[in-house]
């Protein structure tokens, strides 16, 4: 029998990334989920938002500045417009005081932060059910020889096959939904960009930052614009509306 290709029309792709991992009390894991079928139109209205301010180059929250944000805004208010595309933002907060990754994790910062990774695709697949994602991680470190990138596949392949247990134990009848895991870099993906400034943007609100004496300007007016559009009224709560934001409870 001829194998038949996937239905792509169920199918959306999952962008992770992670901030304010160090010399910060809140660190923040966030997933961007676009529907399939609209990545490539979505991803060259994002091209086109940057223009003409930022025709090369990566976005990132740390590069937010006076000079550039109009460029940013319209990036923005692109990826979370409200009708045009139907993405879904989802993200969790971590109090680093509370973590003991020597406790939990046999030390390891990278099986806690998976631990998290985990957590945020059970909540994709929760609020949309009958679909297959495509998940893409922000690349922490580049491999630099053979056996790393064989070491960090082997990592990816069993979070996959953990979260499609996990999926299994709460929906027996439930196909496996993750269908790939992989590392993407950001500095050539406009999803995993829009998923750092989104990120940035409430970090910067949940860590106080945008309460200092010497705030950038620039980065209180994007982050703002990023609460606004989600329908975050107050990031230090949990919310569950256009975007969501989930503090963990750590056990």
């Amino acid at each position: 029998m001829r194998r038949q290709p996937p239905d792509l029309t169920r199918f959306s792709e999952v962008y992770i990334d992670e901030s304010s991992q160090t010399r910060h009390r809140y660190m923040l894991l966030g997933a961007l989920v676009v529907p399939t079928p609209l990545s490539q139109r979505l991803e060259a209205a994002l091209r086109a938002a940057r223009l003409p301010e930022l025709p090369v180059g990566e976005m990132k929250w740390t590069k937010v500045s006076r000079a550039k944000l109009p460029a940013y805004l319209r990036f923005i208010d692109e990826v979370l417009h409200p009708t045009r595309w139907p993405t879904d933002f989802h993200c969790v907060i971590i109090d680093t005081h509370k973590l003991n990754d020597n406790r939990y994790n046999i030390g390891s910062r990278e099986i806690g932060i998976n631990k998290e990774v985990y957590q945020l695709l059970l909540k994709c697949w929760r609020k949309r059910q009958g679909r297959n994602f495509q998940v893409y991680l922000d690349s922490r470190e580049i491999a630099r020889d053979k056996s790393q990138e064989i070491n960090s596949q082997v990592t990816l392949n069993k979070l996959k096959e953990v979260v499609n247990f996990g999926v299994r134990m709460r929906s027996p009848e439930a196909d496996w939904p993750i269908r790939r895991v992989q590392f993407r870099s950001s500095a050539d993906n406009v999803f995993i960009q829009a998923t750092d400034l989104i990120l940035g943007a409430i970090a910067f609100q949940v860590n106080g930052h945008h309460l200092q004496p010497d705030a950038s300007p620039a980065k209180v007016a994007l982050s703002q614009r990023v609460l606004d559009l989600g329908q975050i009224n107050d990031p230090m709560k949990d919310c569950s509306r256009r975007a969501t934001v989930w503090w963990r409870q750590l056990r």
